[in-house]
């Protein structure tokens, strides 16, 4: 089903005249996009969180889609159902065809289990929401598509037509964009979406960049809204995890737990393990960590607790 013209008339009158976006003032009153995963070939995900103490009837919000530069959003994604309080939803790209081959190939089976909905039932239908690549803007509306509720990227930016969050080139030259193969977490501090289209995007104003298919934390989200606490150091109500410093200058940093660390990985911004070692035969939460075998850049601490969770934090290396 597509917008009506009238409303989208109304959208797009919106989107030319705003100017300089930022949060809007009302906190934890409305649905927001908690977590954005743009992996590996059709690994695309989309989590919606409720932060508000009451359940939420979905029906009248959507997804879209702003497909490269384009000023004018794809079809609808319309979403129902009741979301409850604290609660998160998530939709995938429904590519769960085994045989699939090519553009065809199926959406990895650890992602498949954390859909509420499965996007696209018959590959193309016309709901292209959730072929995003990291260079679309995407919005959550409501109101039938009359009212933005959050947004991520920019839309029409045709100052970064590749993607938002450069920060470097591979080996063969190609830019890197943290929207780009990878997961993005809103921060638990963020209580509200974006409901001005701005005129840039950092991702890491309000995201923590997570390494490419990295599928854990879909399903739940920590937020300032929730009145049961937040936890700041980790997406793990029970496990904390701190890591500093960072940046850090002499290629060590200090890692502190309050459970018990079964084993410690370390990731570059491609998702490629650097390092991994292991302490079950020796327990402790407390140690120093060398890293002065890598690079400069942007790394991601990934510790497995041996109750099971497992926290990630970014480091820098200087």
């Amino acid at each position: 089903m597509k917008l009506k013209t009238d409303t989208m008339k109304k959208l797009l009158l919106f989107l030319i005249t705003a100017s300089i976006g930022t949060l809007g003032f009302a906190q934890c009153d409305d649905l927001f996009i908690s977590e954005y995963v743009e992996g590996w070939s059709n690994n695309k995900a989309i989590e919606i969180y409720n932060p508000t103490g009451l359940a939420i009837n979905m029906t009248g919000y959507s997804l879209v889609r702003f497909r490269n530069q384009d000023l004018q959003p794809s079809t609808a994604l319309e979403l129902s159902g009741m979301l409850q309080p604290y609660s998160t939803y998530v939709v995938v790209l429904d590519k769960r065809d085994t045989a699939g081959i090519g553009f065809e190939a199926p959406v990895w089976d650890d992602l498949q289990a954390k859909a509420d909905l499965f996007a696209n039932p018959s590959y193309n239908n016309g709901k292209e929401t959730m072929y995003f690549n990291g260079n679309d803007a995407m919005a959550l509306l409501k109101n039938s598509g009359g009212t933005i509720v959050d947004l991520l990227g920019v839309i029409g930016d045709l100052a970064n037509p590749d993607g938002w969050g450069f920060f470097g080139t591979d080996t063969a030259g190609n830019s890197l964009y943290i929207t780009k193969d990878h997961t993005l977490k809103r921060r638990a501090s963020v209580q509200s979406g974006i409901e001005n289209p701005p005129t840039s995007f950092d991702p890491l104003v309000e995201w923590d960049s997570l390494p490419a298919n990295t599928f854990t934390e879909l399903g739940a989200h920590i937020s300032a809204c929730d009145p049961t606490g937040v936890d700041e150091f980790s997406y793990s109500r029970s496990s904390k995890l701190w890591v500093f410093p960072t940046p850090s200058t002499d290629g060590f940093v200090q890692i502190r737990t309050n459970h018990d660390i079964d084993q410690i990985e370390v990731y570059n911004i491609m998702g490629q393990k650097q390092l991994s070692e292991t302490y079950s035969s020796v327990r402790t939460n407390k140690l120093s960590l060398e890293l002065k075998d890598l690079n400069t850049g942007l790394y991601f601490v990934s510790v497995t607790f041996a109750n099971g969770d497992k926290v990630t934090k970014q480091v820098i290396l200087k």
